[in-house]
């Protein structure tokens, strides 16, 4: 829309105000939502239902995010839990990626240090939790056809599990040596 039609009409302004307190003539549409983002849904509808009488459009982004429902006995969900690795430097493959290929050994220590082996190296780690939970997505896109010549395409997400905690390796790598017997 152009910045005259964004623009919201002075006859409103007072009745916004009193409701929100805020001020809007002069400011875009989109301010205007900024600023309802945090008041009430009452209030959100009733200045819904006024931008679409002066035909002033928002548009919205739908994202549908699907969660198995499914729990456990003690309450928890199914949700598989999956940890990060992050490490300190760079990895470096002779390939183009590293996707599907073997990177190396994870093992846990009977303390509980996390131990990375990685070609003829050895990493020690610790284990953290992550300041705030990441989901695994999967996204699901599905087409349909509804006039037989324009196609609707929608798109969902799966969650596939949560991150919650990581494995933090700082330390440079120690290389293993191995003593080798030569024959004589």
């Amino acid at each position: 829309l152009a910045p005259a039609a964004r623009r919201c009409p002075q006859n409103r302004v007072k009745s916004i105000q009193s409701k929100a307190g805020i001020r809007c003539c002069g400011g875009s549409a989109r301010q205007v939502a900024k600023l309802l983002a945090r008041r009430s849904e009452t209030f959100l509808l009733d200045v819904c239902s006024f931008l679409q009488q002066k035909r002033i459009t928002l548009k919205m982004v739908q994202i549908v995010v699907k969660v198995p429902a499914a729990t456990k006995a003690g309450g928890k969900s199914q949700i598989p839990e999956f940890r990060i690795v992050e490490l300190q430097g760079d990895l470096v493959t002779h390939d183009s990626s590293f996707l599907g290929k073997y990177i190396g050994d994870l093992h846990y220590t009977k303390a509980g240090v996390p131990v990375l082996l990685v070609g003829h190296h050895v990493l020690y780690g610790k284990e953290q939790e992550v300041e705030k939970p990441f989901l695994v997505m999967r996204k699901v896109t599905q087409e349909s056809a509804s006039n037989g010549t324009s196609k609707h395409t929608a798109r969902e997400y799966h969650v596939e599990g949560v991150v919650t905690r990581k494995l933090v390796f700082r330390a440079r790598p120690k290389p293993i040596v191995s003593n080798l017997l030569a024959k004589v």
